[in-house]
C-alpha cells in the first residue's frame, strides 16, 4: 500500500472534537412533577431508551468511524504498483546476420529464439524491441493511461499478440547489407531503462565482446564451425605493359583451399587455386609483368577493358555476399581548352602554341583527361572569344569581357580585378629587376595548398617549405620566386602599405613579401615588410577559379623539372577534380562524383550483382536525379550491395568553325559505374565487438503499471457508516 496524500490525516483532528462534544452535551435534571399521568409518560419513555449508556457510546463509535473512514479517503491510499518482468530487446540487423548456421541465417536464427520469448509477453510480462540497423529504431509501441487519466506512448508493449506482429511485420527481411551502431541501439534503450530499473537488456547478435556489461549476449552464430572468405578490394593499375588487378581478400576461421578468378569483359582471363590460413591476408595481384609477389598470377596483357570481376569460388563458407566484386574502368574524359594570350608563339607548322603547353597536356593527361582540341587567341581577340563550350578557360594577362558560362577558369597573371569578384588588384607590380633585387620575391609560407575534389590539401606538393617536393620518397626543397608580380589589394604611393580583404570563397596559396618605407615622428626610416597574396584558388558560383598575379615566365616554376609539373597537376586537380575518386566504397559511404564540366543532367541507377552476371544490360532502377536547376548535386548513399550506374548527359557544344560557330549534340551519355563493397568488419566473422554502452538505470522499479487507488473502497465504508450513524440517531430520538 502506499499513501497519496498524507495531508487527510488532518482529518483525525475531527475525532477529539466529536468526543468533546459528547463531553459538554447536557445530561437529564430530575424534575420532582405534580401529574402521575406525566411522571408514567415519562418512565415509558426512559424504558423505550434503556440501555442509555449502550446507544450513546455506539453513537459515539459510529462517529468516530465516519471521521476515519473520511480520513482514510482523503489519503488516497493505493495498492503496491505491479511489478512486470520487462526485457529490452536489441536485435543485430548487420550484414554478418545474413551468414548461414545450418539451413537458416544467423538472423533468421535470432528471429526464432526472440519468438520463444516474445510468446511469455502478457499481462505481468511486457517487452521493447529495438533493430539494430543502418538507423536504429524502437519498433514496440503502446498507450499508457496516466493517473490523471492522460494517455502517453511507452516503449514497452504488454500483448502477446502485437509483439508477434512487430516480429512478422517489422524484422522479418529487414537484415541490412552493412554495419550496423549497436551502441546506438543501445542509446534509444536508454527511455525504456529509465522507466524500469529492473529492464533486463538482451543483444541478439553474432558477435563477441569482451564486457557487455549489463547487456546479456544471445549468440546466433555457431563460431565452433564457421568460416569465411571475402573480396575486401580490388583495384587496377594502368602501365605500359596493360592493367594490372590487385584484390585484397580474407580467410577466417579456418585453413580454407578455393580457387579465384578474374573475368573481364565477360571474358574468363585466368583461375587458380590459393590456400589461406586462418586470419590471413593475401593481396592477389593478376599481372601482365614479371613481379616478385609470390601471390602473383600471370595474364595477358590487356590495353583497354570496361568491367572486370573476381570472384571466390567456394560453397562452403557462411557469407557469399562478399565473394564476388566488380571493377569499372572510368571513361576517358576528352576536354576541350581555350587559351588567351599575348604571350604566343609560332610553330614550325605554322600554328601558335604557348611555353608550358606540352607541360600542361602532360599534367592532364597524368589525370586521367585526353585533350580533345585546344582553341588558341591572341589577347587582342578576347572579346571574341567564346565563354562557353570548354571545360577549361585560360586567361593569361587578359581578362575576359564576361565570365564563363561552363568549365574551370585560370586568371593568370591577372591584369585587373577578375570578372564576377571584388577581389581588388591594383596597378601596383613589384619588379625585382627595377629594385636591384637579384633573387626576386620569394614565395612565403602559405598554409592553403591545391589538392583534388575541391579540398584545399596537396598531394605531391608541401608548399610551406614553401615547395617542397617528393621525389622518390626523398623530399627536395625549392626556393621558388617571382621576378615581377602584382599587388593585391588598395596600395598608398607614399609607404607602400596595403589593406586587402580576400572574399570566403577564395582562399591563399601562394604570397610574395616586399618591404615598405615609412618616415616615424623622430625622422627615422623604417622599411616594415608586406606580405600579400600572389595566388589564390576559389568559386565564382559554382566556376573553380584559380588567380595569380604573375606570369609563369617571370618566375622560377618552370625552370626546374619536377615542381612546375606538380603544380600544374595539382591546379588540374583542383579544378577539374578526378571524376570517381572513390572507386571501391564499402556500403553505407556516400557517394564521390565530380561532375564534368558542360553536364545537363545525371542520372543515378542501382541493380544487383546477380542482374549483372545475368547480362543485364539495363542501368537498373534509377534511384536519384539531377536536372541542373541546382548548384549541387544530390547526396546518393551507396546502402546497397551491388552496382550504381551514374550516367551523364552532356549539354550541345558550341563548336567554332569560319561561320562563326555552330551546335555540336553530344547525343552519347557517359556512363559511371562503380560496385559496393561489405564493410570489413562483417567479412572479418572473427572481429569482436566494440565496447557496448551500457545505459544508466533509472530510479522507477517499475515499468509503468502504476499502483491502483482505493479510494472507492474507503467512500463505501463510509457511506455504510454514515447510513448507521443515521439510524441510531433516529432511532434516539424517535
Amino acid at each position: 500500500m502506499s499513501v497519496g496524500s498524507w495531508l487527510g490525516l488532518l482529518g483525525l483532528v475531527a475525532v477529539p472534537i466529536v468526543v468533546l462534544i459528547y463531553l459538554i452535551k447536557s445530561k437529564y435534571v430530575p424534575k420532582t412533577v405534580s401529574s402521575t399521568f406525566i411522571w408514567q409518560r415519562s418512565l415509558k419513555y426512559m424504558k423505550r431508551r434503556v440501555p442509555i449508556k449502550f446507544i450513546m457510546s455506539l453513537l459515539l463509535i459510529v462517529q468516530i468511524l465516519v471521521v476515519l473512514a473520511a480520513t482514510t479517503a482523503l489519503m488516497n491510499i493505493k495498492t503496491e504498483p505491479r511489478k512486470s518482468d520487462a526485457s529490452i530487446v536489441i536485435v543485430d540487423a548487420s550484414s554478418s546476420m545474413k551468414a548461414m548456421n545450418g539451413d537458416k541465417t544467423r538472423y533468421e536464427v535470432a528471429l526464432e529464439k526472440l519468438r520463444v520469448e516474445a510468446d511469455k509477453v502478457g499481462e505481468n510480462s511486457a517487452m521493447v524491441i529495438i533493430i539494430a540497423s543502418d538507423v536504429p529504431e524502437v519498433l514496440t509501441q503502446s498507450k499508457l493511461v496516466k493517473e490523471d487519466g492522460t494517455e502517453v506512448l511507452t516503449p514497452y508493449e504488454y500483448n502477446k499478440d502485437n509483439v508477434m506482429a512487430v516480429i512478422d511485420q517489422k524484422l522479418v527481411g529487414k537484415c541490412t547489407n552493412t554495419t550496423t551502431d549497436i551502441n546506438a541501439a543501445l542509446e534509444l534503450a536508454q527511455t525504456a531503462v529509465d522507466m524500469n530499473k529492473e529492464a533486463k537488456i538482451y543483444l541478439y547478435t553474432d558477435r563477441l565482446y569482451d564486457d557487455p556489461d549489463i547487456v546479456n549476449i544471445i549468440n546466433c552464430a555457431d563460431s565452433e564451425n564457421d568460416w569465411n572468405a571475402g573480396i575486401t578490394t580490388f583495384t587496377d593499375n594502368n602501365l605500359a605493359a596493360g592493367y594490372e588487378f590487385t584484390a585484397n581478400i580474407i580467410n577466417e576461421g579456418k585453413e580454407a583451399e578455393f580457387i579465384v578468378s578474374l573475368t573481364v569483359d565477360g571474358s574468363s582471363v585466368v583461375s587458380k587455386k590459393i590456400t589461406m590460413g586462418k586470419s590471413e591476408t593475401k593481396q592477389i595481384v593478376f599481372s601482365p609483368r614479371s613481379t616478385e609477389n609470390s601471390d602473383a598470377i600471370k595474364i595477358k596483357s590487356i590495353k583497354n577493358y570496361e568491367n572486370a570481376k573476381i570472384e571466390i569460388n567456394t560453397e562452403t563458407d557462411i557469407i557469399s555476399d562478399d565473394n564476388t566484386a566488380y571493377l569499372y574502368a572510368v571513361p576517358e574524359a576528352d576536354i576541350r581548352i581555350l587559351y588567351v594570350s599575348s604571350a604566343l608563339r609560332a610553330t614550325s607548322s605554322g600554328g601558335v602554341d604557348f611555353l608550358y603547353q606540352t607541360t600542361l597536356q602532360r599534367s592532364l593527361g597524368a589525370n586521367g583527361y585526353v585533350i580533345n582540341s585546344t582553341d588558341i587567341y591572341h589577347s587582342s581577340q578576347v572579346k571574341s572569344a567564346p565563354t562557353t563550350g570548354y571545360d577549361l578557360y585560360i586567361y593569361e594577362g587578359v581578362m575576359p569581357v564576361s565570365m564563363p558560362e561552363d568549365g574551370a577558369v585560370w586568371y593568370i597573371n591577372a591584369p585587373s580585378s577578375p570578372v564576377g569578384t571584388n577581389i581588388e588588384i591594383s596597378d601596383v607590380v613589384k619588379d625585382a629587376a627595377a629594385g636591384g633585387n637579384t633573387n626576386g620575391y620569394e614565395f612565403t609560407k602559405s598554409n592553403i595548398v591545391l589538392g583534388p575534389n575541391g579540398q584545399l590539401i596537396n598531394k605531391n606538393v608541401d608548399f610551406d617549405d614553401p615547395v617542397q617536393i617528393v621525389v622518390d620518397d626523398k623530399e627536395i626543397i625549392i626556393q621558388a620566386a617571382v621576378s615581377k608580380y602584382r599587388v593585391i589589394g588598395v596600395v598608398d604611393e607614399k609607404t607602400g602599405m596595403v589593406t586587402y580583404e580576400i572574399p570566403e570563397n577564395f582562399e591563399e596559396v601562394y604570397s610574395c613579401t616586399y618591404y615598405g618605407k615609412i618616415t616615424n615622428e623622430d625622422g627615422t626610416t623604417s622599411y616594415p615588410a608586406i606580405t600579400t597574396p600572389v595566388m589564390l584558388v576559389g568559386t565564382v558560383g559554382t566556376t573553380r577559379t584559380i588567380i595569380t598575379t604573375f606570369d609563369f615566365t617571370q618566375s622560377s616554376l618552370p625552370v626546374f623539372i619536377a615542381d612546375f609539373p606538380v603544380l600544374l597537376k595539382n591546379m588540374i586537380e583542383y579544378s577539374m577534380p578526378e571524376i570517381l575518386p572513390e572507386r571501391t566504397p564499402t556500403i553505407g559511404d556516400k557517394l564521390e562524383f565530380n561532375a564534368p564540366a558542360g553536364v545537363e543532367s545525371i542520372t543515378y541507377y542501382y541493380k544487383t550483382f546477380e542482374e549483372e552476371t545475368k547480362g543485364d544490360k539495363t542501368n537498373g532502377v534509377e534511384v536519384n536525379r539531377w536536372d541542373g536547376t541546382t548548384a549541387e548535386l544530390p547526396e546518393v548513399v551507396l546502402d546497397k550491395l551491388g552496382i550504381y550506374n551514374i550516367v551523364v548527359q552532356y549539354k550541345p557544344e558550341i563548336v567554332i568553325d569560319g561561320d562563326g560557330g555552330t551546335i555540336e549534340n553530344r547525343s552519347e551519355p557517359d556512363t559511371y559505374s562503380i560496385s559496393t563493397y561489405m564493410p570489413l568488419s562483417e567479412s572479418d566473422i572473427t572481429e569482436k565487438g566494440p565496447r557496448l554502452y551500457a545505459p544508466t538505470p533509472g530510479d522507477e522499479a517499475t515499468i509503468d503499471r502504476h499502483g491502483r487507488s482505493i479510494l472507492w473502497v474507503f467512500v463505501l465504508v463510509l457511506a455504510i457508516f454514515i447510513i448507521i450513524e443515521w439510524a441510531v440517531y433516529y432511532r434516539d430520538e424517535y
